[in-house]
């Protein structure tokens, strides 16, 4: 069966509007039966190991937070994230990681505000 008429089934079936060039690529790519890649640079950090990140960097706010210290501020807290990547072997500099990080886990709790401890 030609590419032409396997996106023209698959077209006719789902309501979609595939390319033949399209189903040429992913079969000369080894990807049948797989999702399209997504569009944009591939990340530094698989998923499982984002979301430990994630878990780390949540555990660690809350922590400072329950200790009633002054909050960390970005700066801080991205020294302390590039410490940890460091420790794992990538290199990273900057404070993206920390915004990465402190935007993925914004839902758990509020981070800028620093607490008022009653006298």
């Amino acid at each position: 069966m030609s590419t032409a008429e396997i996106a023209r089934q698959v077209n006719s079936a789902l309501g979609t509007t595939l390319s033949h060039k399209t189903v040429r690529r992913m079969h000369r790519e080894g990807r049948i039966n797989s999702s399209p890649m997504k569009r944009g640079p591939v990340g530094s950090f698989s998923k499982g190991i984002w979301k430990a990140m994630c878990g780390a960097f949540t555990t660690h706010m809350q922590l400072e937070q329950a200790a009633c210290k002054k909050q960390s501020t970005l700066n801080q807290l991205a020294q302390k994230v590039n410490s940890m990547v460091d420790k794992a072997g990538h290199k990273k500099t900057g404070n993206d990681l920390a915004r990465k990080l402190k935007k993925d886990t914004a839902d758990l709790f509020t981070i800028d505000r620093l607490n008022v401890v009653e006298l």
